[in-house]
């Protein structure tokens, strides 16, 4: 916590599932990541927040949750490897 602020910081992963059509998915995941970055905190100094995403399907890419998720941390670290604030989706190889 931050001056009584808390919140995910630097690195910090969070994940969800949702039922979005493969033509919302990284619609939805760029109107979040735009919103947080239009976030301004009462900090003593300015702070940018980005977020980035990692987008991986059920049964597209698997049928099991626990790889799922593994491929979608895949995915959100190939969107941070060139510069943060992307989105990203699993690519079979």
């Amino acid at each position: 916590a931050v001056g009584g602020a808390c919140g995910p910081v630097a690195g910090c992963t969070s994940r969800g599932v949702y039922q979005w059509s493969q033509g919302m998915r990284r619609a939805q995941c760029d109107r979040i990541r735009e919103a947080v970055a239009r976030v301004s905190l009462p900090l003593p100094e300015p702070m940018i927040l980005t977020a980035s995403f990692g987008i991986a399907t059920i049964p597209d890419d698997t049928d099991e949750a626990d790889t799922l998720i593994r491929l979608a941390d895949e995915a959100c670290y190939k969107a941070k490897r060139p510069r943060k604030n992307r989105v990203a989706t699993h690519e079979a190889e």
